[in-house]
């Protein structure tokens, strides 16, 4: 099983800004709702989401 992700450690690994994260969650990037307001996320679903939006810029 994966380790879950947080924003935070999301945003270092792409090299972008939290906001960005959530505009990414608006564009597909699945999370994970832990509790009222903590999202987490698979390594596995980043970069499934990051290979879909580099398709989508070819």
């Amino acid at each position: 099983m994966d380790e879950l992700l947080t924003v935070k450690e999301v945003a270092e690994k792409l090299k972008v800004s939290r906001p960005t994260i959530y505009t990414f969650i608006g564009l597909g990037l699945k999370y994970i709702k832990l509790g009222e307001r903590s999202l987490r996320f698979r390594p596995s679903e980043v970069e499934r989401f990051v290979k879909t939006m580099e398709q989508k810029t070819k």
